[in-house]
């Protein structure tokens, strides 16, 4: 989305384009950094899809306020956003706050931590979860 279209994004990347290395959903076949072709901008979707890619955990940087967690791969919410912060400090799995440089570090404990299932996700524990795979753009629910 506007991440995509970012040209410091393509340039931090070294590429000129960026472009979806995914079908929606399509497993992927070799370890690295991979971009999944989302056909629509539903939240809950997208991250379904990326589920079924086959990650084991998802991070998520919130920047206006968290989102649902999925049912069956956890996702950690963190932010360094003063607002979200202070509203939904109890919603967040980690606040980063103070040297930015401790962040990664952080980041990776919190990872481990509920990936050996010593740590529940906020969403998760408090059963903000949901699962909804993609119609497409052109499907129709009966």
């Amino acid at each position: 989305s506007d991440l995509l279209k970012a040209e410091d994004f393509a340039a931090t990347l070294g590429l000129r384009t960026v472009e979806p290395t995914l079908a929606y959903a399509q497993p992927f076949k070799q370890a690295g950094f991979h971009i999944m072709q989302t056909p629509t901008k539903h939240w809950v979707e997208t991250l379904v899809g990326a589920a079924a890619c086959g990650v084991e955990a998802i991070v998520s940087y919130v920047g206006h306020q968290p989102m649902p967690g999925n049912p069956l791969v956890p996702m950690v919410q963190l932010s360094a956003e003063e607002n979200v912060r202070s509203k939904f400090a109890d919603d967040l799995d980690l606040i980063l706050q103070g040297d930015s440089a401790n962040w990664a570090q952080s980041t990776l404990e919190l990872l481990a931590n509920v990936l050996n299932h010593q740590q529940t996700p906020a969403a998760n524990r408090q059963g903000n979860v949901d699962f909804q795979v993609t119609r497409g753009l052109l499907s129709v629910s009966l």
